[in-house]
């Protein structure tokens, strides 16, 4: 998102927790003088001032929802008066029980996640990708006390994934 916003905007800030994504980003955003990457924390520590448009997608659904939630407020605080928050965020897993309960094995019991790796030609140590569910009341809530109450909402079904992108408007 990063490049076709800087061919629109005066300045794009964009951040992660991933030395290798802010790597990359980097690479593509390499001639574009507009630019500014950050590497991230859950407090947004090293994000300064206020922003007229906030955009995370593919983002939240990576993060356990507590701190995910801290996040979500702090992107509040940092939205200008004015300006438009666009958060995708999952609401629902929609897979077979058999799926959930693969996927449960793979996150608790010891040696699951490896030998399922093995099996779908992985490295044996590659990290099971977390799907981490999110409440829209208790976003919306968090959104409404920073001045957030006009909202429009998009759902999608992609894949087994039921997810929403909302767009805040702070007024």
């Amino acid at each position: 998102m990063l490049v076709p916003l800087a061919a629109r905007c005066d300045e794009v800030i964009g951040v992660d927790v991933a030395d290798s994504m802010l790597a990359e980003a980097a690479k593509h955003c390499a001639p574009l003088d507009n630019v500014k990457l950050l590497k991230g924390d859950d407090s947004l520590s090293r994000i300064d001032g206020t922003f007229d448009l906030i955009h995370s997608s593919y983002v939240l659904l990576h993060v356990p929802t507590s701190r995910g939630e801290v996040i979500v407020e702090r992107l509040a605080e940092k939205l200008a008066q004015g300006g438009v928050a666009v958060l995708e965020f999952p609401l629902g897993w929609h897979v077979a029980k058999w799926r959930k309960a693969a996927s449960w094995a793979r996150r608790k019991v010891p040696g699951i996640n490896g030998f399922a790796n093995l099996v779908r030609r992985r490295p044996l140590g590659y990290p099971l990708m977390q799907l981490n569910l999110y409440s829209m009341n208790r976003l919306f809530d968090i959104m409404n006390r920073h001045g957030c109450a006009t909202v429009f909402i998009s759902l999608e079904l992609d894949q087994s994934v039921l997810s929403a992108t909302a767009f805040f408007l702070r007024a």
